[in-house]
């Protein structure tokens, strides 16, 4: 029988096709590093699209508001409720009859739209006209024939401010790094505003 040379032999393991320890170890280590200089970009990326999704549906709610109000024909009242932004509709108070009594059932207010602003969102400040307004006990309504109050809600996110500027009339829009303007002083929608 032939020896075989040392030489040889390796070719003979080469071509069996088996990797050493050190091939695969330094495979590892190379996965390794490109999977923790990536990993944090994409939680990065996902939590900013996260955040986006819930600013396109906060600013698409004062419009779903006047539409409903509009549509319904009741009134319609954007609250903040914990975390949350809150649609509702509120039908008017009964009216009494000649008799005293009402002429039909109290309706109670109707929830139709919640959008929850999540852990890194938060309502700041809320100011209606020249007012800043307590956010707890805040309300926007938007009545039937469409008209309503201007109101700027001040969002924080992290370190940054934007805020959400909403018109009597007209598309809400996001307003970031400049001083807000006060919302326009006009008439109380909903009130008969004397003239003359």
């Amino acid at each position: 029988m032939r020896a075989i040379s040392p030489v040889n032999r390796l070719r003979l393991r080469r071509a069996a096709g088996g990797y050493t320890l050190i091939e695969a170890c330094a495979v590892i280590v190379v996965v390794a590093v490109l999977a923790a200089s990536v990993i944090p970009n994409l939680v990065a990326l996902k939590r900013t699209r996260d955040i986006r999704k819930v600013e396109a549906s906060v600013q698409r709610l004062p419009l779903q508001a006047r539409v409903e109000a509009r549509l319904g024909r009741v009134p319609v009242v954007m609250r903040v409720e914990g975390d949350e932004l809150v649609l509702e509709r509120r039908p008017p108070a009964p009216r009494a009859g000649a008799d005293g009594s009402a002429a039909a059932a109290e309706a109670e207010a109707e929830v139709f739209k919640r959008v929850p602003l999540g852990e890194d969102i938060r309502i700041d400040a809320i100011q209606q006209g020249v007012e800043t307004v307590d956010v707890a006990s805040w309300e926007w309504t938007v009545y039937p024939d469409g008209s309503c109050n201007a109101v700027n809600l001040e969002f924080v996110e992290g370190d940054a401010r934007k805020s959400l500027v909403v018109p009597s009339e007209g598309d809400a829009r996001w307003v970031t790094g400049e001083e807000i303007e006060p919302a326009e002083e006009r008439w109380a929608a909903g009130e008969i505003e004397q003239r003359g």
